[in-house]
């Protein structure tokens, strides 16, 4: 079932996303200083998917022109999981 997801809570969701892709770049950025390069690139993997995925619902809050194919300002009821993000690209 698809519901409509209140502008205020899209804005909470899309912060929590974004803090958590700081912390995951913060956490690559000390693990890269250490040395260990596969898992700094994995974690930074995993920020950039948190951050668009942060864009992508804060663009929906603000009612951002959107690509054809998420111009919806509905999600379905399940969190999105950034790991079905992360292969798309954000067109500009």
């Amino acid at each position: 079932m698809v519901t409509q997801i209140p502008t205020a809570r899209l804005r909470v969701r899309a912060l929590a996303a974004l803090e958590k892709s700081t912390k995951l770049i913060e956490v690559a950025f000390d693990l890269l200083k250490q040395g260990n390069v596969t898992e700094a690139a994995r974690l930074k993997n995993q920020a950039r998917a948190q951050r668009n995925l942060s864009v992508r619902l804060f663009a929906l809050a603000s009612g951002a022109e959107m690509p054809t194919r998420d111009r919806s300002t509905y999600l379905p009821d399940s969190e999105i999981q950034p790991d079905k993000i992360q292969g798309r690209s954000v067109q500009r």
